[in-house]
């Protein structure tokens, strides 16, 4: 009860994979965090590696961990494979049916998208720009007051249309998860950050930076990558 779940989506550059990896070894050596469960679906596709933050460490990473950090209120889940296609639903069904058992303050969920199909990008000079949106559960819930929310653009022009669509290539399942957590009751706050594949290492710095200014999980000063 009361706690934030922290979800990454396979996305542009696995930049939420990677900002989630940035949040859990950074509570793990301040020993704030433990992992706590594995996930498992058949939509998964399979994975099984060593430990993914000890050197020689004893865990073992698969296609989908949870952690908790108690001090924080925080659940967060790792996601390090896609979905297969032809499972996506199931795996929506029963992921966020686990999540509303929990009667969570909110999800928050990370992603990231092609920003060449961000018009505003080429004007703003924004090296990291992000927009958020909600489902109609977590509208009233406040987010940061520096964030902006994504735009309805026209799909043909991308320019910013109020009768368009939400258009976010490469961000996974993102809007499909905000609808299945409304089904739910479940507030949903989805954080994209608008990046191309290559080394995404600033953005994932960038994106859990931003997570970390609104809920405050790690004090101290945060500094964007230049």
């Amino acid at each position: 009860t009361g706690y934030t779940a922290i979800y990454g989506c396979v996305s542009v550059g696995n930049v939420p994979q990677l900002a989630i990896d940035l949040l859990v070894s950074t509570l793990l050596d301040a020993n704030t965090c433990r992992p706590v469960g594995h996930l498992y679906s058949p939509a998964l596709m399979p994975l099984s590696g060593p430990d993914a933050y000890r050197f020689g460490g004893q865990s073992l990473t698969t296609s989908a961990q949870v952690y908790e950090s108690a001090d924080r209120k925080l659940l967060i889940i790792q996601q390090r494979t896609p979905l297969y296609k032809e499972l996506r639903k199931e795996f929506y069904e029963a992921f966020t049916k686990w999540l509303g058992a929990y009667r969570l303050k909110r999800v928050l969920i990370l992603s990231s998208s092609f920003i060449e199909h961000l018009a505003s990008a080429l004007d703003s000079g924004d090296c990291y720009p992000m927009k958020y949106m909600t489902n109609a559960t977590g509208a009233q819930h406040p987010v940061d007051p520096n964030w902006q929310p994504v735009e309805r653009v026209d799909a043909f022009t991308l320019q910013a249309s109020a009768d368009g669509v939400l258009h976010l290539p490469g961000s996974g399942s993102l809007q499909e998860l905000l609808k299945w957590l409304d089904k739910r009751g479940v507030p949903g706050v989805g954080l994209v950050l608008y990046c191309s594949e290559g080394d995404n290492r600033p953005h994932s710095q960038a994106l859990m930076n931003a997570v970390n200014r609104w809920l405050n999980i790690v004090d101290f000063k945060t500094t964007d990558p230049k």
